[in-house]
């Protein structure tokens, strides 16, 4: 017989397990071994283990159909084990965070062909004209997957009463299989799907502008959209939005019948924070200040407390990005602009940099933001890099003398090295130039005057580990070793004492042993 436990030490088992330093695969394991113990640790268990959900769409094949068909069959299971006699319960309750994942089948201009568009510029021609065949992307099932909207939102209510999840993201990949061409699958799966390739059903967009519209869903992401309706977003009562490689189709507003709709309990919802790449216009979400994302009369951007910028320095994806104007980086100032009064708190996602070349894209202003207190930069590259200075070159265009935040800020840089690593924790930095940040943030110029702290956090991804396992390595003993390194690389930084200066590393080990 199962031992039985107060809740509380029930609830602080779970809690303290969901809290221990591991890995996801691992916390995972644990949790659902726990399930095992009894119903109570069972319903416990569920509240972590199903708390973020991520559903695979699109293509039809037997296994996704049958994974959907699965889930929604769970979702019907009784809520209440005593009023149903039986030890099965609901997950639905759980669920927190709804991820669904479309893969978009495209086909045409295969094998040699479509490799000559990408290197002679002609991927514009195949972003706007691409055959999705809905015939093949058809991600419904049946309706299958709008009886799961359904059952976990319907009427701002969940199934069987309970609140719905806060967090719903659509995110639309492109497949594309083609002879000996996988070194250019990355920029194809760039390429945003037709929004209606996925599926044309009324029934599909009324359940998700259904969904928009509850009071009760805070955050709502796209990515990978062309051609978003606006209907989506004019009433929207999100708090927080996300939007990645998606654009706004302004033609496709809401009704004036349906302009209060769903905007019951929010009328004084607006956008809080928005994570972009600005592939969309601004004045797609400007737009929206009569819906649930501003109140009337409302610049849509004026409250916002949070931004994250998806930006890039390289031009490789103009041929269909058109980044030959800058257009993102302009509409980045626009935006920063317009959300001076509130912001807090700004995350720069700066990836693709050019090294040592200079570029020619515009400098970021940010010396009107008063009210940011938190400032983090991400240098998204690969290492090593001949000649790699950290970004010395882009770093320096952001922060110029004019500027310079005149608020109190905490800046944090982090760098990600996934690659191929054989060797001791000096080899790993041995190409990499300190010098030019080290002397740039020790400047007596002013120019950091007003900096409170600065911190530099390295993440370290190992692809592989000389053929060895992750075991055989202490990860707590690396990150030491490594920070203390690190420590001795910014010796003028140190010595300055203008600002607190801290560096965190966190080494990441591949999950599997490499092949020999």
């Amino acid at each position: 017989m199962a031992p039985t436990f107060p809740v509380e030490l029930t609830d602080q088992i779970i809690d303290d397990l969901a809290q221990l330093p591991m890995s996801k695969e691992d916390r995972h394991k644990a949790l659902t071994s726990l399930t095992l113990v009894s119903p109570a640790f069972r319903r416990r268990a569920h509240r972590y283990l199903f708390k973020d959900v991520k559903l695979l769409a699109g293509a039809v094949s037997n296994p996704t159909a049958q994974r959907l068909q699965t889930f929604r069959e769970i979702l019907e299971w009784p809520g209440d084990a005593k009023a149903q006699g039986s030890e099965v319960t609901s997950i639905a309750p759980h669920i927190k965070s709804l991820t669904i994942n479309f893969n978009v089948n495209v086909r045409g201009f295969g094998g040699r062909t479509r490799r000559d568009r990408y290197s002679q510029g002609q991927f514009e021609e195949f972003r706007w004209t691409s055959s999705t065949f809905p015939d093949e992307n058809r991600g419904l099932h049946d309706g299958v997957l709008v009886a799961i909207l359904d059952k976990l939102f319907k009427a701002g209510h969940g199934h069987g009463g309970h609140a719905p999840p806060s967090a719903l993201s659509l995110n639309a990949k492109i497949k594309d299989k083609f002879d000996n061409g996988a070194e250019y699958a990355p920029h194809i799966s760039m390429v945003p799907s037709d929004w209606w390739s996925l599926d044309d059903s009324e029934d599909f967009f009324a359940t998700l502008r259904g969904v928009a519209r509850n009071p009760l869903l805070l955050t709502l992401g796209f990515s990978g959209f062309k051609g978003v309706p606006q209907d989506l977003l004019s009433n929207s009562c999100t708090k927080h939005l996300k939007l990645s490689r998606s654009e706004i189709d302004l033609s496709a507003g809401s009704n004036e019948g349906d302009e209060q709709q769903g905007r019951v309990g929010a009328d004084e919802r607006y956008l809080e924070s928005l994570e972009t790449d600005l592939w969309h216009t601004l004045d797609s979400l400007q737009s929206l200040e009569r819906g649930g994302v501003a109140p009337q009369n409302l610049d849509a951007y004026s409250r916002l407390q949070e931004v994250v910028l998806n930006l890039s320095w390289d031009d490789e994806l103009r041929t269909f990005r058109d980044p030959v104007d800058y257009l993102a980086w302009d509409r980045a100032n626009k935006l920063l602009a317009k959300a001076t009064p509130s912001l807090k708190k700004l995350t720069l996602r700066l990836v693709r940099w050019s090294g040592t070349s200079d570029p020619v894209t515009p400098h970021l202003v940010l010396g009107h933001l008063r009210s940011v207190q938190d400032l983090t930069i991400y240098r998204l590259t690969r290492f090593p890099r001949t000649n790699d200075n950290l970004g010395y070159t882009e770093i320096s265009r952001i922060f110029k003398i004019a500027s310079i935040l005149p608020c109190k800020t905490s800046a944090s840089f982090s760098v990600t090295y996934p690659k191929l690593f054989k060797g001791d924790t000096e080899d790993l930095f041995e190409k990499i130039d300190f010098t030019l940040i080290d002397e740039f943030f020790s400047k007596s110029d002013g120019r950091f005057r007003h900096l409170k702290s600065l911190t530099f956090m390295f993440e370290i991804s190992f692809l592989d580990v000389d053929g060895r396992p992750k075991e055989f390595f202490d990860k707590n003993t690396y990150d030491k070793d490594a920070r203390m390194f690190l420590l001795k690389s910014f010796p003028k930084i140190r010595e300055c004492g203008a600002f607190e200066f801290d560096i965190v590393v966190d080494v990441r080990f591949p999950l599997k042993r490499s092949k020999p």
